[in-house]
């Protein structure tokens, strides 16, 4: 509003524009109308706030018009307040586990608005059934019956979708939501990261049994009290090993029964697979080898199914747009995904776009298209009201408008910045109780401002209906449920007429009846066959291996004829520490001062080692810094360059990671920390050989201007060049 003064003046002052007022509506019918200009007649407007009575000119066609009301002069009602009931908090008794917790989630507030969306599930369902909307063909408007697509259910804040959400799917009402960041709260994306946290811990029972109930594997419950049971029970892992099975990925894995069997196999592999494949390859698989969007398609109701095969898409785009895809690994992946469900819904993904997946044959998606025209009609639209800004229905259903009083921040940014100005004239940070005289006028400005726009917001969502408006909200908490600075105590105070819900009546049986039946109706996705018969016939065979436990038997085989002596985890931490701390303390070009050795204390507290550890590791470290021989390539800054771990890249894009490289007159010195020198021509030193070699190609490559050399330093102050 203030930009349009501002751009009224100037445009009177520069251009000498006339300015006319038209507060004429074709859209709205004349209840709609009549009942805005009541509320905003009804001075309770800011002194601030421009209104004029506005009219319509809209005119209902008369052929084929019904003979209600409703139809020659539209409707705008208020639904009851839903009432709020206290929940009273039983004392436990007993231990712990004698009653289940309730959820503390579910608070007064939550219960409300998903009671408020039956209602308005009811109320839509009874639009269904009794009234006609106006439509347009070949320039001629005529009377059809009312579909899903003709409402808008507007909201102002987003905090209790879910709720409305849910009532609408219990209803048989499909939707179009713009909740954001819903993506990672659906059951089928938990099932997914259940089933990725089990590849990673497959001891965690909670996961596990989610994803065997899951339509990964389909469990039925007993099966899962079956698999239960034999927790605990002990079962031979070889000739000489009996062991007991202390959870149910024991249990699973030495079960006799086929389907049990199955469902171990395929976990097996995957958990292989998930220690060397990138998180997005693996889930490809996943999806492939499990038929996972099918088996989700056959457990989801007609109403869901695109949209859970949207998730499942999208779930696999996250994954590959992670960190490139390729980088992390899966605990990573994991760690990421849950400190993203933490965060703001603004910040997490969103579910997966519907338009996609809405084709009848769901395994055929042209992401270039659109949604069809007959599946847009099936689903009513759940917006917040900035986002309908220039939308318009003919119903509007007002969700949460008891809770839409305008309250004055407490606390933020206060900002003086006219339309007309280049730059704000003041701008600072405030609570209550900070303002000063000057700022307190400011801050009552920008707070007049904003009570401004929440009128202005409420007349945005009432101008949206054509023909119908329904304004509906849950009681607040003062004594008579209203609060009369809302939109609804407004509305009420207005004289709007309040609705008698008990001429809704309950959801039909036969809309019960029929969502029954169209979640098992059969479907056929034809498009998921492969055409080409060898890759056809290779694809079988690697499930026929998997479940027969063939590929489990060969990859065991495998890694046992190629099992080679594994270094001590002891001496390979012992090694990761000396080399940081020789990186720590070894100067190089961009730091040629280095701090003094750290004392025990400190290294026991950076590295997380004991003291006699730490005595070791400053030993050693002292005899490579002290030898003589070592100094000129690590201490006595006769170099011309040098570098500690560095980094360089072949032409194929491998990566080599040099311990230090140092440039002197005639030659590159690259240098790898080693805790001791194995004897010449032994597998070890012939595998530093091939290890040096390569960095020893790829800087020649690089660094043509000077032969290299390669060196060992080991921690006993030895070098030895490796040729």
């Amino acid at each position: 509003p203030r930009l349009f003064t501002s751009a009224k003046q100037f445009l009177e002052s520069t251009m000498q524009a006339q300015y006319l007022e038209k507060n004429t509506t074709r859209r709205n019918a004349d209840a709609i109308n009549k009942a805005v200009n009541s509320i905003f007649l009804a001075q309770s407007l800011p002194l601030t706030y421009q209104f004029s009575e506005q009219s319509t000119d809209w005119k209902p066609p008369l052929e084929g018009i019904a003979k209600q009301e409703f139809a020659a002069k539209g409707e705008a009602m208020l639904l009851p307040l839903i009432e709020r009931t206290e929940q009273d908090q039983t004392e436990r008794t007993g231990s712990a586990l004698d009653n289940p917790i309730e959820d503390s989630a579910l608070t007064v507030g939550v219960q409300q608005r998903y009671w408020e969306g039956q209602q308005v599930s009811r109320l839509i369902h009874h639009v269904l059934a009794t009234r006609q909307v106006i439509d347009k063909k070949d320039g001629k408007e005529y009377w059809r019956p009312a579909r899903a697509s003709d409402f808008i259910l507007l909201v102002k804040r987003r905090a209790y979708l879910p709720q409305f959400e849910r009532a609408l799917r219990e209803a048989g009402l499909a939707y179009d939501s713009s909740r954001l960041g819903g993506l990672l709260n659906t059951l089928e994306i938990d099932d997914l990261i259940a089933l990725l946290t089990v590849l990673v811990s497959p001891r965690h029972d909670l996961p596990l049994a989610q994803v065997l109930r899951s339509p990964i594997f389909s469990f039925t419950e007993q099966q899962m009290q079956e698999l239960s049971s034999h927790v605990g029970d002990s079962y031979s892992q070889s000739q000489a090993q009996t062991q007991a099975k202390s959870s149910w990925w024991d249990a699973l894995q030495s079960s006799s029964v086929a389907e049990v069997q199955k469902a171990a196999r395929y976990l097996e592999r995957w958990r292989g697979l998930g220690e060397v494949l990138p998180v997005h390859d693996l889930l490809d698989l996943i999806y492939q080898e499990s038929n996972l969007r099918v088996s989700y398609a056959v457990a989801s109701q007609n109403l869901a199914r695109a949209q859970v095969l949207a998730n499942l898409d999208a779930f696999l785009e996250l994954a590959l747009n992670q960190d490139g895809g390729r980088y992390p690994s899966l605990s990573r992946f994991i760690e990421q995904i849950n400190a993203m469900r933490r965060g703001d819904d603004d910040e997490t993904p969103d579910e997966g776009d519907v338009e996609a997946e809405a084709d009848d044959d769901i395994g055929e998606v042209d992401l270039d298209s659109e949604m069809s025209e007959e599946d847009r009609h099936k689903r009513v639209r759940l917006m917040t009201i900035h986002g309908a800004k220039g939308l318009e229905a003919p119903f509007v259903i007002m969700l949460d408008a008891n809770h839409t009083e305008w309250k004055a921040p407490h606390r933020g940014v206060l900002m003086d910045w006219s339309p007309d100005e280049a730059s704000p004239s003041h701008l600072s940070l405030y609570t209550a109780k900070s303002l000063t005289e000057k700022r307190a006028a400011i801050y009552e400005k920008e707070n007049e401002v904003s009570q401004n726009e929440n009128w202005n917001v409420l007349y945005v969502a009432m101008t949206r209906a054509q023909q119908g408006l329904w304004i509906s909200g849950v009681q607040s908490h003062i004594k008579d449920g209203i609060n009369q600075k809302s939109w609804y105590g407004r509305a009420l105070a207005a004289g709007m007429e309040t609705m008698d819900v008990t001429q809704l009546g309950e959801l039909p049986l036969q809309e019960d009846e029929k969502r029954d039946a169209s979640s098992s109706e059969p479907f056929q996705i034809n498009h998921f066959q492969l055409s080409w018969d060898a890759a056809k016939q290779s694809h079988q065979e690697t499930i026929a291996n998997i479940e027969s436990g063939a590929l489990v038997i060969a990859a065991k085989a495998k890694e046992q004829a190629q099992v080679v002596e594994q270094p001590d985890p002891e001496i390979l931490e012992e090694g990761t520490h000396f080399h940081k701390l020789l990186e720590f303390l070894i100067p190089d070009s961009n730091s040629q001062i280095k701090p003094p050795m750290p004392s025990e204390h400190e290294l026991m507290n950076w590295l997380g080692i004991d003291q006699e550890q730490a005595k070791k590791l400053t030993e050693r470290v002292q005899i490579v810094m002290n030898a003589p021989n070592l100094k000129p390539y690590l201490t006595e800054n006769q170099w011309t360059q040098a570098w500690n771990e560095l980094d360089i890249v072949s032409k194929e894009g491998k990566s080599y990671r040099m311990d230090r490289l140092v440039e002197f007159e005639d030659h590159l010195a690259i240098i790898d920390y080693k805790l001791t020198i194995p004897e010449e021509g032994s597998p070890a030193y012939e595998k530093y050989r091939a290890q040096l070699g390569a960095y020893k190609e790829e800087l020649s490559r690089i660094r043509q201007d000077k032969p290299n050399k390669a060196f060992l330093i080991s921690a006993q102050g030895k070098i030895k060049e490796v040729v």
